[in-house]
């Protein structure tokens, strides 16, 4: 019993060197390939994680209202509509006029929504959904995340209405 745990010792201990000869003798040609004692070269797998980003809107996109080509946009009136995914309200400035939020060149646009100097309309959503200063398409144009407090997967229209 005795003679074997020094033979597994001794064994190991001679693996043990063997592998940090190799590790000397052969080092990394390139951050793709490494070659081992005795074994043909392995090739490591490159896997590039690229996510799908929209590019975002034209200047011309965002000039032009999207009730220019959506049937029924969001309106008073409507109160709630669901599009593009997402479900849309609107929170009016004449309610809650929003001085703390940092809108850049803020301003009333010409359909009564609140637009900042790009010409993107501010917009809420929940940010999870939404992170402050993304892009999403609305029923009434190009609009960007100021605010934060909907429920997840809505998208709240800041209005002058």
């Amino acid at each position: 019993m005795m003679v074997m745990k020094k033979t597994t010792v001794v064994l190991s201990l001679i693996f043990v060197a063997l592998l940090c000869t190799c590790i000397v003798l052969f080092p990394y040609r390139d951050s793709r390939k490494f070659i081992t004692c005795g074994i043909a070269p392995y090739e490591k797998q490159v896997i590039e994680y690229v996510p799908h980003i929209e590019p975002p809107p034209t200047q011309d996109e965002i000039d032009h209202s999207m009730s220019d080509y959506v049937e029924d946009p969001l309106t008073v009136e409507r109160g709630a509509i669901y599009y593009n995914d997402h479900k849309e309200t609107y929170y009016s400035q004449n309610v809650l006029p929003g001085e703390s939020l940092d809108i850049p060149g803020r301003h009333v646009a010409f359909d009564g929504t609140i637009r900042d100097k790009d010409g993107y309309i501010c917009v809420a959503c929940d940010y999870e959904f939404l992170g402050y200063g993304e892009v999403i398409e609305t029923s009434a144009g190009w609009g960007k995340v100021y605010d934060t407090g909907c429920a997840y997967g809505t998208v709240d229209l800041y209005v002058d209405w």
